[in-house]
Order: structure tokens, then sequence, then C-alpha cells
């Protein structure tokens, strides 16, 4: 399992727990660090554009990660993505969902989605969407936010 844009570690230690090998990867050495102090996880300091690989992982978590990457860069990663995951492995994607990018009161950059808009993009990269959810919850900023996850298969 890949966890893309791990953090601290959190949800990476949570797949370890349930019995898989787990790859964390994150953008920051902090992160990194955090995440290494899990037991069962292996986690490499990486950006999005440094996921390589072919028929590398069963699944791969990428929760609320790829909002932060440049909206022109996205179908590249779920390309990336795609191919790195092996025939018919998992995909999970959550993502807060509207329109445009900004940058948050942390000064993070979020490229918002619709619904339709990220399943149409997973479909351009090879990926078949099996379940979709949503929601509003509050953010790391403390702002209320609408988000939208997508599973789907390789």
């Amino acid at each position: 399992m890949l966890d893309l844009g791990c953090g601290p570690g959190l949800c990476a230690s949570a797949i370890a727990a349930a019995g898989h090998r787990v790859t964390a990867t994150d953008a920051v050495p902090e992160m990194i660090e955090r995440a290494k102090k899990h037991a069962g996880v292996t986690a490499q300091l990486a950006t999005f554009d440094q996921i390589e690989g072919e028929d590398a992982y069963d699944g791969v978590w990428a929760n609320f990660s790829l909002l932060h990457a440049a909206r022109d860069a996205m179908p590249r990663h779920l390309a990336a993505l795609h191919k790195a995951l092996k025939n018919d492995g998992l995909f999970h994607i959550a993502l807060k969902s509207g329109q445009d990018s900004k940058r948050d009161r942390l000064g993070r950059l979020y490229t918002y989605y619709t619904d339709d808009e990220l399943a149409a993009l997973l479909c351009e990269a090879g990926f078949t969407v099996t379940d979709r959810f949503s929601g509003r919850d509050k953010g790391l900023d403390g702002s209320l936010a609408d988000w939208i996850a997508l599973h789907a298969h390789a």
C-alpha cells in the first residue's frame, strides 16, 4: 500500500496495523520523521512527481493530499498512480470540493474539484470509479469545508 501525502503517518499506521506493508510518502521532512515512528511504516520523502514504478502497489491512499497539487498537474499525477497500481488495485482519493484554487490561512494551496470533474479525471487516467462519498468537516485551518471522496480500481 502507498499512503500518498501521509502527513504524520496516522493512516499509514492504521494500514500497517491491519496487516499491510505500507510505504508512506510526504514532501515535508518533519512529517516523514513523525511517520517513521509508527511500527510497520516505511516512510520516505517524496513529492507527487516522484511517485514512480509499475504494478508496485495493491492500493493507494490519497486522503486529502492531492488537493495540494496544481490543477494542471492532476492528470499527470493520476496517470502515474494508475501505472504504480497493480491490475485491479484500489485507489482512494479525498479532496475538498468546489471550484478554482486558493491558499488557506496557513498558506497552503488547495485545488477544488466537483464530484463529476474528479470522476472524469480518474476515468481519463484509466480508473473505474466504484464509490462516491461527500461530507462537510472542519479542516486543519479551522474552517468548515465540503469534501468528496472517490474509490476506484486501476
